[in-house]
């Protein structure tokens, strides 16, 4: 009983762990290194994980509760916050702001 249990939390539990591989650009397709991307729930928010120099973060969707929305936000940059898409790769352009 035991075993089945560990089983069914296991198969319920399996499309949770896997992050989300966001990749964050400007408008010229350039990767924007150290945008805050952020995985949010209906009562929590994650903590900001870092694009790489690559502009890739990898976001965990299960934070307590499964994540409902994405935030992505760069200094210098309009953010945008979206549905947490289906698929586990997703590309952000991010427009500058004006100076």
């Amino acid at each position: 009983m035991k075993i089945i249990f560990s089983l069914m939390l296991c198969l319920l539990f399996a499309g949770c762990s896997s992050p989300l591989q966001v990749m964050v650009k400007d408008e010229e397709g350039r990767p924007i290194q150290n945008a805050e991307v952020y995985a949010i729930s209906l009562s929590i928010t994650s903590e900001p994980h870092l694009t790489n120099k690559k502009g890739i973060a990898h976001v965990p969707l299960f934070i307590g509760q499964q994540a409902r929305w994405i935030s992505v936000a760069k200094e210098g940059y309009a953010g945008t916050f979206f549905d947490t898409p289906k698929t586990k790769k997703i590309e952000v352009a991010l427009k500058q702001e004006a100076q």
